[in-house]
């Protein structure tokens, strides 16, 4: 059931990204993580279902590509300590939002010992996750993986949650509403769209009556004259 579960999730993911269009700047980032990992039966033994933790180092493109290594150790099966290495392709989509779906893939190198044996084998691996972009510098990463061991014909899964810890450069920041203004320096984040806006995001107020121009009726009011809810000056003797 687990496995099923496992191989939805990946499916889910994946469909779920071809929607999803992205640029990305490039940086060098680090994914501290922790694991958790269901073997496939090795040599007799059927392993249980364990924790573990990883350290991944990558290189994001300017594009939506980047490459990443990582290696991950899980040994709180008493019985069989495992060790993997792994060289990824990632591709990061950017939706609208600040969720970001990825897809990975990559070979890597895989080491389970237990008392009496230990093994090495190459392994393939295919996975989809998603991330939470906080800030240019910082988001929070979980992803689901297949590891297939070429040499012994196991396939085994890992899910990862952690942190993205960019450095070197800057993740493209997420502007909601599309004025140009990223959200983060954005103090009026919600704008119409096509609304003309200054550095801080808000709408422009040409002739500074208090009422922003795409909702001024009356867009050329004089200076310090007194305004209804449209714009227009207000006729205070009814005339």
């Amino acid at each position: 059931m687990k496995r099923k579960i496992f191989a939805s999730a990946l499916i889910i993911i994946a469909c779920s990204s071809s929607h999803a269009e992205s640029t990305q700047q490039s940086g060098v980032y680090l994914y501290p993580h922790l694991s958790f990992n269901i073997s496939d039966d090795w040599y007799g033994l059927s392993p249980d279902d364990s924790f573990g933790w990883g350290l991944g180092l990558g290189y994001q493109f300017e594009n939506n590509w980047a490459a990443e290594f990582s290696y991950d150790s899980n040994d709180t099966d008493p019985r069989v300590e495992t060790e993997i290495l792994e060289l990824n392709s990632v591709y990061r989509f950017t939706s609208d939002s600040n969720w970001q779906p990825i897809l990975l893939a990559g070979i890597g190198h895989t080491k389970q010992k237990t008392n009496t044996i230990t093994a090495d084998g190459t392994a393939a691996n295919l996975g989809g996750g998603i991330e939470y972009i906080f800030s240019d510098l910082i988001s929070l990463r979980a992803d689901v993986r297949g590891l297939y061991e070429i040499d012994d014909s196991q396939l085994d899964y890992m899910a990862t949650v952690g942190f993205n810890l960019m450095f070197g450069g800057n993740r493209k920041s997420v502007d909601l509403d599309h004025d140009g203004v990223s959200d983060s320096q954005d103090n009026c984040p919600n704008t119409p769209m096509g609304t003309p806006v200054d550095a801080t995001g808000c709408a422009l107020d040409t002739d500074k009556d208090g009422v922003v121009d795409y909702k001024d009726q009356c867009a050329n009011t004089p200076a310090g004259a007194k305004v209804d809810t449209a714009g227009c000056a207000l006729d205070t003797d009814n005339d």
